[in-house]
């Protein structure tokens, strides 16, 4: 769903240019990320790639909407001159569209293996200040944590928001990403921008009892 949203958006308002929602505003917060990666991809792109989406998922949702009239879908058949029905919108390129942080978010950890290998930094940050941990933390993706611990990533890098890796794994409630971290030497005193520690992101009182009594005064 994120990824039809952050599309939508694109399609519907351009590059996002909003501030990004606070930390506990979670819900908020992916939809706004899902909308921000797509950086200035131009509208029609956006189009193709919901479109093909929609196709993988449903691959006859075009002849289903001709046969019950829901809509007129002249303009669903061709865009920009190129067919989209039946999977004929382009593929991403996989040298040159997918980002380090890309592979990160999707979980494609052979992807990701192979661009470390190749010299990129494991620190790397986005545009926001996040490191390839913060968005394996943000997405949940255990394996890639802890591929990125063994290459020795700063587990305590902050993000322009001040928040560290272990934010992201606490307020989303990975207790086993959490754990990890910690044992890593995760720094749970360490607070945001808006003076939050982790503890103070949770109300998860199992998560909880894994930190020290540091919340925020």
């Amino acid at each position: 769903m994120l990824f039809f949203y952050g599309r939508y958006k694109q399609v519907k308002e351009g590059p996002c240019n909003i501030p990004k929602p606070g930390m506990l505003q979670f819900e908020a917060k992916q939809k706004w990320e899902a909308w921000k990666s797509l950086g200035k991809m131009n509208k029609e792109k956006a189009m193709l790639e919901y479109i093909s989406e929609v196709d993988t998922l449903y691959p006859n949702w075009l002849d289903t909407i001709k046969e019950k009239g829901l809509t007129d879908v002249s303009s669903f058949s061709h865009i920009g001159g190129r067919t989209v029905s039946k999977m004929h919108a382009p593929e991403k390129d996989e040298n040159t569209s997918w980002t380090i942080f890309d592979t990160c978010k999707e979980g494609r950890m052979k992807d990701l293996v192979q661009a470390l290998e190749n010299g990129t930094d494991v620190n790397v940050c986005d545009e926001e200040g996040m490191s390839l941990l913060h968005w394996a933390c943000d997405r949940g993706h255990e394996d890639i944590v802890d591929i990125l611990l063994s290459k020795n990533c700063d587990v305590n890098l902050r993000a322009t928001d001040g928040q560290t890796p272990l934010h992201y794994a606490v307020s989303c409630e990975y207790m086993s990403i959490v754990q990890r971290l910690l044992e890593h030497h995760a720094d749970p005193s360490i607070k945001c921008n808006e003076g939050e520690t982790p503890a103070d992101v949770t109300d998860n009182q199992a998560i909880l009892q894994l930190l020290p009594s540091c919340k925020a005064s």
